[in-house]
């Protein structure tokens, strides 16, 4: 299992390597919990959902590594337990960044989203993704 630091390392090879926001949350959560996903799961949440430019990827892709954590198995279990979890990792991303809303983080205009990959998105997009990390393993240990 990776250490935080390494986790947060790690996270920005697999993005520079070409795994998406989302996709890359999902790689470094296995290693860190050790437990078995695959990144497919998490291949259209990449760009805001599918490049749309709406909720960022690492949140999304966070919100699976809190549910496969904390999700319900059955209709009867409680939702408090991922829901705390995912309300306080969304607090802290958008604390630290005042949205967590993808167009908004890499400050591309209202009138351009899909597809687009404005210049300087990938340093912006590392830092978030390496925060997303460090916050999730936050909320992890609660």
């Amino acid at each position: 299992m990776l250490t935080e630091d390494e986790a947060v390392k790690k996270v920005r090879t697999y993005f520079d390597t070409g795994y998406n926001c989302a996709e890359s949350i999902l790689m470094i959560m296995q290693e860190y919990l050790g437990v078995d996903v695959d990144p497919k799961m998490a291949t259209g949440f990449g760009g805001g959902i599918a490049r749309k430019r709406a909720i960022c990827g690492a949140i999304t892709g966070s919100i699976l590594v809190i549910d496969i954590k904390y999700g319900r198995n059955s209709e009867k279990d409680g939702r408090e337990p991922a829901y705390e979890r995912t309300q306080k990792l969304w607090d802290m991303m958008e604390k630290k960044y005042g949205t967590v809303v993808c167009r908004e983080l890499i400050d591309l205009p209202q009138n351009q989203t899909r597809g687009t990959q404005p210049k300087g998105h990938h340093q912006i997009c590392n830092r978030v993704v390496e925060d997303a990390i460090r916050y999730m393993i936050i909320v992890l240990k609660e």
